[in-house]
């Protein structure tokens, strides 16, 4: 009974992590062709002289490269917990730290003049995250070995 409850939860484990990697998919599909409209839309607006909406485009395309390059590492992290059973503390971090970054050009972008609170409170907040990057990777020992968890039979 406790076999078949144990196979049953990591079933439903991998089922939840399938339809999570089938969202980032078309997420990733999505932002690349977004991707390839806006550098149609920038070349234009370049040959056409107007080099201030070509640069807040650019800046839109930088953005959407961060968001394919974060669904890329969730990717990585579902394939990986799939795989090895367990999920990885530095890759969620690693996650984190996107976000962030991506948040800061998300920020310059829609803002016309840079608040300097939020840069600063986002900066923080990278400085903090990427503590914990170092923190755990001190901590790491048995995170090869399933980081010490251990795996549904």
């Amino acid at each position: 009974m406790a076999a078949s409850l144990g196979e049953s939860s990591r079933l439903l484990l991998i089922a939840v992590e399938l339809i999570i990697a089938v969202a980032i998919i078309v997420v990733m599909v999505l932002s690349l062709w977004d991707l390839m409209v806006e550098v149609m839309t920038a070349s234009a607006q370049l040959s056409s002289g107007n080099t201030a909406a070509a640069h807040v485009t650019i800046l839109i395309m930088v953005d959407l490269v961060i968001i394919m390059l974060l669904a890329a590492d969730l990717m990585r992290t579902i394939v990986i917990s799939v795989r090895e059973g367990y999920i990885s503390i530095r890759s969620i971090v690693e996650v984190a730290m996107i976000v962030i970054v991506r948040e800061m050009v998300a920020t310059s972008i829609t803002q016309q003049e840079i608040n300097t609170v939020s840069i600063m409170e986002l900066a923080l907040a990278f400085l903090a995250v990427a503590a914990a990057y170092v923190i755990t990777g001190m901590f790491r020992g048995g995170e090869e070995t399933h980081q010490g968890c251990p795996q549904a039979p």
